[in-house]
């Protein structure tokens, strides 16, 4: 299955999905569940200790700099940069894997053409509502990350700087505009549709044979890295980058 050809049915399929969506939806809660609700616990703590080790290196670096600038690091660590970027990662190494595997094995034992053989599109049924649930993962891991690493920072900058709970919520949504946020779903969004289509495509490429699992799932765990990062370093020369 050519890649270009796949992904392009894989686009038609979510934006006009066809059959019972209560067929597709054990599927996407499913996925969900495992991509975004089990994950919780981990996420939680590296974004709290994100958000503290930021705010205690700024203190250190800009100590006696305008407060803003801490915020401002504190926004691109959590919300604009690096939240969705880790989420995407994590999500990937945790949950893009076990895509590929599981279709991989489902292709190997033939459950793919017995699928076929129903008249069932199991690009309809097995990737668009891991694509979807993928997405719906990273956006509220990304909100959920960005809390406790806001939180992790309010720690420290009441401890260090002496800023009470109102003054530094006050101050943060502030300097907070809807740039940030917008640039974090769409962020999201893309990681999760890469993700989701790139590992799906490699479980679906399996032949025949269960060993041919472990090497797919190599292929996409390195090519969604590269095409996440990728996006991401677009997206900076584009839209932040200015020429001088």
């Amino acid at each position: 299955m050519d890649f270009v050809y796949y992904f392009d049915e894989v686009v038609r399929e979510l934006f006009h999905l066809r059959g019972s969506w209560k067929m597709r939806r054990g599927v996407f809660i499913a996925q969900v569940y495992f991509t975004g609700v089990q994950a919780l616990k981990t996420v939680f703590w590296i974004s709290l200790c994100l958000g503290i080790v930021v705010v205690l290196g700024g203190h250190s670096t800009l100590g006696g700099v305008d407060k803003n600038i801490i915020y401002e690091i504190l926004i691109s660590a959590s919300i604009r940069d690096i939240g969705p970027l880790f989420t995407s990662i994590y999500i990937l190494m945790r949950s893009g894997m076990a895509i590929s595997t599981e279709l991989g094995n489902m292709t190997a034992n033939r459950e793919i053409d017995a699928l076929k053989s129903m008249g069932i599109s199991p690009v309809d049924y097995l990737v668009t509502p891991r694509i979807f649930g993928v997405v719906v993962s990273v956006i509220v891991l990304s909100i959920y990350f960005a809390l406790f690493s806001i939180f992790g920072g309010f720690i420290v900058a009441s401890l260090l700087l002496n800023i009470p709970l109102g003054e530094f919520f006050r101050d943060f949504s502030i300097i907070l505009n809807f740039y940030d946020i917008a640039l974090m779903l769409v962020k999201c969004i893309a990681a999760g549709v890469i993700v989701g289509a790139i590992c799906s495509y490699h479980g679906l490429r399996v032949q025949s044979a269960v060993t041919e699992v472990p090497v797919r799932n190599l292929k996409a765990m390195t090519q969604s890295l590269i095409c996440v990062l990728s996006f991401n370093i677009l997206w900076i020369l584009v839209f932040v980058v200015r020429p001088a």
